[in-house]
């Protein structure tokens, strides 16, 4: 299996009620690229598939099941209990840790930047005032991540 590579966002999800489809895409038009997707497993299961880009353009759909890795301390689990060796996968995994993160880096950033606000040296045009312009920048970013996030859009 080729070099796994994260896939760029934005991301976002496609449900198609005519076709019965579920993907979650990433990338820009009119390069959109498909994260992941699902296809039958069984006879009444589903099996994620993610994107595997194997360099020179060549980028294939492969099932969760072949990027399988035993978890530290439960390899007696195997072939019940695996862990995903995606990046994708990671990602999605760590969302709600890094959301978590998110908000307490604005929550401090907002803290830092009121303290700086309140310096008699932050003036306009001072080199307080280029931070608290940056921490400002940070805690938009931050705050339309977190809102859409939390589906608050």
């Amino acid at each position: 299996m080729g070099k796994f590579k994260g896939t760029p966002g934005p991301w976002r999800w496609e449900l198609n009620l005519n076709s019965k489809e579920l993907n979650l895409c990433g990338g820009r038009n009119p390069f959109d690229l498909t994260v992941m997707d699902f296809v039958r497993w069984g006879m009444g299961g589903a099996a994620p598939r993610f994107n595997v880009d194997y360099g020179n353009d060549v980028q294939i759909m492969v099932r969760c099941e072949t990027m399988g890795v035993p978890v530290e301390g439960r390899k007696h689990h195997a072939n019940w209990f695996q862990d995903i060796n995606h990046p994708d996968a990671r990602l999605i995994a760590a969302a709600p840790d890094l959301l978590e993160a998110l908000q307490k880096a604005t929550q401090l950033i907002c803290s830092l930047k009121l303290s700086m606000m309140a310096h008699p040296d932050c003036t306009e045009g001072s080199e307080f005032d280029d931070y608290t312009s940056s921490a400002q920048e940070f805690e938009d970013k931050a705050q339309k991540v977190i809102t859409k996030a939390l589906g608050e859009e």
